[in-house]
């Protein structure tokens, strides 16, 4: 109670609960393709399994440092230059479109990646052509790639919602895009027998939707694109955002090696991999909760230390940048 002043640590439980929800829906979700897919047979689970693992590797190494820093820079934004447009009364926030170009360019950048060099993924990782899982799991992929561009736009807007202080939002609309990928999975794997082609199909829709949603949200309190290019500010997101992609990029590395390995011994071995990678996810994602509603945090939180000041004389907190 004397580090942190006023109620900083009930606005921090506040933000944390609805984000441990948050972290814990898209794991759950993936749990449960996993489980569907699983009843298919260990094949169709290590094909499955080998073109998440790609696609999550590939997406991550961008769109986490993109969510952080968007988290960090908004809040940021918000307490030093937030101002209201004179017609719509929305927020113009340099942060909050610099972050939606980044990530649309991004998202197509990736989209392109996996689904012209699917094969190339899958022969650095250990499947080639000959390999029992190569044709399924390239299909696979290929269909992944699609939702590229509304993952990491809805990872975007996550950052900005969480710079706004608001986890709530984000898990209202994530809980119902995962639930539409929850309602079509059955139907599409085995009512129109499409197979983990069905799985993928569910996948990139509940994607979409999320992302619609959540840009729908935030239209109507920001402005999304300002009237002019030169007001978007892509220094600091690109300045930052090198230092997290060496950091992000040490921990997928063990991932990316732990999987080629699984996928190097067959079909059984992938499968068994998938399975406990996925319940290994659902359960760390979780601490990133108290990461979320720091970052988010009233600026007040370092009132206590002689860092810059805003302009309410609170200081401002930009966890990622000053690591």
């Amino acid at each position: 109670s004397g580090l942190y002043p006023g109620t900083v640590g009930i606005d921090l439980i506040l933000l944390a609960l609805p984000a441990v929800l948050g972290q814990a829906i898209d794991p759950m979700a993936q749990l449960m393709e996993t489980a569907y897919i699983g009843k298919l047979g260990a094949l169709e689970l290590a094909s499955a399994g080998i073109g998440v693992a790609i696609f999550n590797i590939l997406s991550k190494i961008f769109n986490i440092p993109l969510l952080s820093i968007a988290t960090s820079f908004v809040a940021e934004d918000i307490s030093k230059n937030a101002s209201k447009h004179s017609t719509s009364g929305k927020l113009e926030l340099p942060s909050v479109s610099s972050a939606l170009v980044l990530a649309a360019a991004i998202g197509t950048i990736e989209a392109l990646a996996l689904f012209l060099g699917s094969g190339l993924f899958l022969k650095l990782m250990g499947v080639s052509p000959v390999s029992p899982m190569y044709k399924s799991a390239r299909l696979f992929l290929s269909l992944r790639a699609l939702g590229a561009p509304a993952n990491v736009i809805m990872l975007a807007v996550q950052g900005i919602f969480r710079g706004f202080k608001d986890t709530k939002t984000p898990v209202l609309f994530i809980g119902l895009g995962n639930l539409s990928a929850v309602a079509l999975l059955p139907l599409l794997i085995y009512g129109f027998k499409l197979g983990i082609t069905g799985a993928a199909i569910s996948t990139v829709a509940s994607q979409y939707i999320i992302a619609i949603l959540l840009m729908w949200s935030l239209s109507k309190r920001a402005v999304l694109l300002p009237p002019r290019v030169d007001q978007l500010e892509f220094g600091g997101y690109l300045k930052s955002g090198g230092m997290l992609l060496g950091r992000t990029l040490s921990i997928l590395l063990t991932m990316t090696i732990g999987t080629s390995m699984a996928a190097r011994q067959g079909p059984t071995a992938m499968a068994a991999h998938q399975i406990c990678l996925q319940v290994w996810l659902a359960v760390s994602l979780l601490a990133d909760a108290l990461a979320v509603s720091a970052q988010g945090s009233d600026s007040k939180l370092l009132c206590h230390t002689g860092l810059q000041k805003g302009p309410e004389g609170c200081d401002v907190f930009s966890a990622d940048r000053t690591s």
